[in-house]
């Protein structure tokens, strides 16, 4: 019997009460554990077949938080705690925890708003002030999108419901808007005659909507010319690199000012 007992402090424990009582309670927290993440993978796996991928993966988190504090909550039954008493203390707790976490609860906000109104899906490109990329995922608390340059970025749901987001999926042709500076005198009849060359030797630009090339203000000694050409949302970025180094590369006011240079 006595090799039963373990003493804590002043008190003296059955160990193998103590072990009758916790078996249960702990397998029902680790079933728990396992079964949660699992299931969030086999949603997961849904989600590329999914209509909406975004409230797949969404529902994937949930059901991983659930189904852990379930677990939690049948294992502290089952150790015999009054769960009117546990209500109410997670009530307060929650209070509590909502206050402090209250930047997490406006991100869960964030991520149910994202998806009842839909102003982005998972597959979609789209831009904020700090980012542009394609969404692979829209969590609880958070979406996830990837650069042109293959980096996954972590972004607050909170963050896309209150700035300003540009969906380029929803439009399959965009309009690229290139700003050049050119030193005062030039002609005009010439550069659009060396643009129209670039633009239209291009097969990016949509060539049926046409171009447009016009000043769109004056400096000191020099005016910058606005070109604006459409390409398919898929090509925006790559174009639009594509025709800033060309025009530095072709136009001859460029050419001119490196013969300029060299000669000095």
């Amino acid at each position: 019997m006595g090799d039963r007992m373990i003493e804590i402090g002043k008190y003296h424990i059955d160990l193998w009460t103590l072990l009758d009582h916790l078996w249960l309670p702990v397998i029902e927290v680790g079933i728990g554990i396992y079964l949660g993440p699992k299931l969030k993978k086999v949603i997961m796996k849904t989600a590329d077949k999914s209509l909406d991928r975004g409230a797949t993966t969404f529902l994937a988190s949930c059901v991983n938080i659930l189904v852990i504090a379930l677990a939690g909550i049948l294992a502290l039954e089952e150790l015999g705690v009054n769960l009117k008493s546990i209500v109410s203390l997670v009530s307060a707790l929650g209070l509590g925890i909502a206050l402090a976490l209250k930047s997490n609860m406006a991100n869960v906000a964030g991520g149910l708003q994202i998806l009842m109104t839909k102003p982005f899906t998972v597959g979609e490109f789209i831009s904020t002030p700090d980012h542009k990329g394609t969404v692979t995922s829209i969590e609880l608390m958070f979406t996830t999108i990837r650069t042109n340059n293959n980096k996954l970025v972590v972004i607050p749901n909170s963050n896309l419901v209150t700035e300003s987001i540009v969906n380029h999926s929803k439009n399959k042709i965009e309009r690229i808007k290139l700003v050049f500076p050119v030193n005062i005198p030039f002609e005009m009849d010439s550069i659009k005659k060396e643009v129209d060359a670039i633009v239209s030797s291009n097969p990016k630009v949509v060539q049926e909507a046409g171009w447009e090339l016009t000043v769109k203000n004056i400096q000191q000694g020099y005016a910058n010319c606005l070109l604006l050409v459409s390409c398919n949302t898929v090509d925006y970025e790559t174009l639009m690199y594509e025709l800033n180094k060309e025009l530095v590369e072709k136009l001859s006011v460029y050419q001119d000012t490196k013969k300029d240079s060299s000669s000095n």
